[in-house]
């Protein structure tokens, strides 16, 4: 992991009055189809319909830097809002 002490007030980090803005996004993806990333992420399967292997990214952005400061990858199923819960809880 990369440490950029982004905590510190340093000058070159652009703020907006004073305010660093931040974002953030989940998107739903799709995974590699295979048994073992299914059982990870609880994909499961009905006689009739296969589920297509799809994960969840959750992610905190600052905005005006352009760097991501913490990504999450979950099952799915996740809501969007316990993940970015857990972002900012990272950050």
């Amino acid at each position: 992991m990369f440490e950029i002490n982004y905590h510190e007030n340093y000058t070159f980090f652009k703020t907006y009055k004073g305010f660093r803005l931040l974002g953030g996004d989940g998107s739903d993806f799709e995974i590699p189809d295979f048994e073992e990333v299914r059982n990870e992420f609880q994909i499961k399967d009905t006689e009739k319909y296969r589920k297509p292997a799809q994960a969840k990214f959750s992610s905190i952005m600052d905005l005006l830097n352009g760097f991501i400061l913490d990504g999450i990858i979950g099952s799915y199923k996740q809501a969007e809002f316990p993940l970015m819960h857990q972002n900012l809880e990272n950050i």
